[in-house]
């Protein structure tokens, strides 16, 4: 036998057949199986909706407490088998376990999978059929599974914690990738390396979970457009704790305004006319990029400098002048000096305790210089 073992969730008064095959299609590689049961089991009573939603927390809660044990006494990977609410019961246990735990769920995907992925590293394998009866369809897709997860349990675990070499956390996006990419190569020639967050409306939550597994040194917040998704409009999964979580972990901080002159909107034709009579950046056929106004500007940095105002480590935020993305400058779609110009005015006027603003007067987020200034600060507060 492998020195290792599987937990393999599933409904077994509904997928038993299926259940099986998963667990002997794992079991054939001399991978030892622990099967864990998340079945409601209503005897057959019909539950209403309230119902069946608790119902599904009390199985959720119980057995995430069994597949934890398991775990803690060596269980190399959690995969999960399940329809609907199979599924659901699974991404519930799934989620409660530390984001290094390795995931699996192999599902008719009945669900968008962007809230249940965004921070807990769940490797989705579609079935493409629905999991009801064996067939060769699901056959395939079960055996190729088994493998998977195989191989998954042959993978020798990091072996320096998360904690002991840790890295620093950047957010990005398309539009400030050209700064993102000049100050990865600033901190990198100078030793250190770089984890970077696609700040679109899920990254963030991933961020927020390796912050809290202690997985960084520090964080160079140099695109929280998420701050748009989240108190203005635009799609993102929960991530309440988006800017408080770094505060609240005491790491130092540099912030850039990258990305808050405009909310991540989707297709053009989808827009509000109000939307359509802003300044706009079509930035694909699916993604579109509206420019904020004054008052949004002034809410969101206020409610941004809120967040910061607790910070016990220190915090300073660089603010490029000429432009916070791609397409805030001369002749851009999104340009507006104005913006920036209030961004400024506000967070000076609500910065305090160990938080410090720092004009960069004539230079652009996208700007070799200033990638330069910003991985100086940041290493200037980390001492």
């Amino acid at each position: 036998m492998v020195d290792a073992s599987v937990v393999l969730l599933a409904t077994i008064d509904t997928k038993p057949e299926e259940a099986k095959y998963l667990e002997e299609a794992i079991s054939k590689f001399d991978v030892s199986v622990q099967l864990v049961d998340i079945a409601l089991n209503t005897g057959g009573k019909f539950l209403s909706g309230s119902q069946k939603i608790e119902r599904i927390k009390e199985v959720a809660t119980l057995q995430s407490s069994v597949v934890s044990d398991l775990v803690g006494r060596g269980a190399r990977v959690v995969a999960a088998i399940g329809g609907g609410t199979g599924s659901q019961i699974a991404i519930q246990i799934l989620r409660s376990l530390p984001v290094d735990v390795a995931k699996v769920l192999i599902t008719p995907l009945p669900f968008d999978p962007r809230g249940a992925v965004s921070d807990s590293r769940i490797i989705l394998v579609p079935t493409l059929c629905d999991v009801q009866g064996l067939n060769p369809t699901l056959r395939d897709v079960l055996d190729q599974a088994g493998a998977l997860i195989f191989g998954m349990v042959g993978e020798k675990p990091p072996s320096v914690p998360l904690a002991e070499d840790r890295s620093i956390a950047i957010s990005g996006l398309g539009v400030t990738n050209t700064g993102v990419i000049n100050l990865q190569r600033q901190l990198e020639n100078r030793g250190y390396e770089t984890t970077i967050f696609h700040a679109y409306g899920t990254g963030g939550a991933a961020l927020i979970k390796w912050i809290d597994a202690g997985a960084f040194t520090g964080l160079i917040d140099f695109t929280p457009h998420e701050l748009t998704r989240l108190r203005i409009d635009g799609f993102h999964v929960e991530m309440s704790r988006r800017f408080v979580a770094a505060v609240e972990a005491q790491l130092p901080m540099v912030v850039v305004p990258g990305g808050l002159n405009f909310i991540g909107m989707g297709e053009y034709e989808a827009l509000s006319d109000d939307y359509r009579k802003r300044p706009i950046f079509r930035h694909s056929h699916a993604f579109t990029h509206v420019g904020v106004t004054t008052q949004e500007m002034i809410g969101q940095t206020e409610y941004f400098l809120e967040c910061l105002s607790e910070a016990k480590s220190p915090v300073c935020i660089a603010v490029p002048m000429k432009g916070f993305s791609s397409t805030d400058c001369r002749g851009g779609d999104l340009y507006s000096p104005e913006l920036r110009e209030v961004f400024l005015k506000t967070a000076r006027a609500n910065a305090s305790g160990n938080v410090q603003v720092l004009e960069c007067s004539d230079l652009h987020i996208d700007d070799k210089e200033f990638a330069k200034t910003c991985a100086d600060t940041f290493l200037e507060l980390v001492g």
